[in-house]
């Protein structure tokens, strides 16, 4: 009887080991901890600014003494005989006529007849006129067209000649003497010296 339990015994012992073993074997092994790695970004330097260079203007030119000439006599032909530029509708003005005035200086003049007049200011010749249509029967012309037929100019002193056109019977020819003083034209007299 003895013997049967310490058999039966043995067989309990063996398996609740048996049992104690298949508990540890089921269970799933606890994986190990994954380490973490900082994601806050680095401290970076910032790049040196660079000012960008700021570019020199360029000038812009200047008109030259011979723009206020050339307004002065000009504005002069409007004293003399008013009757012939009455109901005038444009101003021309032969540039190509004006001796030593720049590109800058016929800006000035024109853009100053324009302000003065209220009216259209162009650049143009008889011929330029002509082709545009713009002169009628007896070579008569809406408007005034002025140009300069000689320059003559010393040290001290400028001789300008040049006429008032409106038509082939009605225009004046003019003769203006100008002083210089300070680096600058100044205008003496106007005289008309013909009239057609």
């Amino acid at each position: 009887m003895k013997k049967h339990l310490r058999i039966i015994c043995a067989a309990l012992c063996l398996s609740a080991a048996l049992a104690t073993c298949t508990s540890c074997a089921g269970q799933e092994a606890t994986a190990a901890p994954t380490p973490t790695v900082s994601t806050s970004p680095e401290p970076t330097t910032a790049a040196p600014t660079v000012a960008a260079a700021t570019p020199t203007p360029i000038p812009t030119p200047e008109p030259t003494a011979y723009a206020q000439a050339y307004i002065d006599v000009f504005a002069s032909y409007f004293d003399i005989d008013p009757g012939l530029h009455e109901g005038m509708t444009y101003l021309a003005i032969d540039m190509d006529t004006l001796k030593n005035a720049t590109d800058v200086d016929k800006e000035a003049i024109a853009e100053h007849f324009a302000k003065e007049l209220s009216l259209e200011v162009m650049d143009a010749s008889m011929q330029d006129l002509q082709e545009q249509g713009l002169v009628k029967e007896g070579s008569t012309i809406e408007g005034i067209l002025l140009y300069v037929e000689s320059v003559e100019e010393t040290a001290t002193t400028l001789t300008v000649e040049g006429v008032k056109y409106r038509s082939g019977l009605g225009a004046n020819f003019n003769k203006s003497v100008l002083d210089k003083k300070d680096g600058e034209w100044v205008l003496r007299e106007t005289e008309m010296v013909a009239i057609s």
